[in-house]
């Protein structure tokens, strides 16, 4: 199987900090998630936004956006965030 490359902006970046800020061990396990949909873009517990290609975790109150670039073999990762209380 063919790894695709994980891209992070810069807004993903900073949400990922956030994140480390207050639990460090979340963290690592969004890190983990996201290094995953290298070999596994489209895991069953992600969720279409829209279209095939933009896409969405949940993992313990974190949200991550990202896109899917089959052609280029890429996942952009585009936001990571805590998930609004309801």
């Amino acid at each position: 199987m063919i790894a695709y490359t994980i891209i992070w902006q810069p807004a993903a970046v900073a949400g990922w900090i956030r994140v480390r800020t207050r639990d460090p061990l979340l963290a690592k396990g969004v890190r983990d998630a996201v290094t995953a949909l290298s070999d596994e873009p489209y895991p069953n517990d992600s969720a279409e936004l829209g279209s095939r290609h933009l896409r969405r975790i949940r993992l313990d109150g974190v949200r991550i956006l990202y896109r899917v670039d089959d052609a280029d073999l890429a996942v952009e990762v585009l936001v990571v965030g805590q998930v609004p209380a309801a």
